[in-house]
């Protein structure tokens, strides 16, 4: 197993949370999480630092689109994984990938669910990795274009 994760759950039902967990607890020594459902909540869970953002597709006060927007103007390099009884990788779970989406899964595919996250996990530290040294390009350039 793996290290600790920081999991945020945008879910309205505390059952499926709880399933999400359990697989999660499968993959990782220690899990940590906090379930939201209302968009009010996901802001102040926003404040805290989180490795994944697990969201179903339909959450009445807290839609997915709408819990991504939020996520997008606070954790940009967050992985953002739809996990929903309702949409699988079909079209709708395409569509939701090319809003913004990192992944879709369906509920019951559930037991990939640990591969899916460590894999976007490595994809966020390659992300950060690459921004990190493309700033240190960006830096590089500047002080060689100030010399005489």
């Amino acid at each position: 197993m793996t290290e600790r994760l920081r999991a945020l759950i945008v879910e309205d039902y505390p059952d499926d949370a709880l399933l999400i967990v359990r697989e999660l607890k499968r993959n990782f020594s220690e899990v940590e999480f906090l379930r939201v459902d209302t968009r009010e909540a996901l802001r102040e869970a926003l404040n805290n630092p989180w490795d994944v953002i697990l969201c179903d597709y339909l959450v009445p006060d807290l839609p997915w689109p709408v819990a991504l927007r939020e996520a997008q103007n606070r954790m940009c390099n967050v992985p953002f994984i739809v996990v929903s009884g309702l949409v699988g990788e079909d079209d709708a779970g395409l569509a939701a990938i090319r809003d913004g989406a990192w992944e879709v899964l369906s509920k019951s595919h559930i037991k990939r669910l640990g591969h899916i996250v460590k894999r976007e996990l490595m994809r966020a530290e390659a992300l950060s990795a690459n921004y990190l040294a493309q700033a240190q390009l960006v830096e590089s350039a500047k002080g060689l274009r100030a010399r005489p």
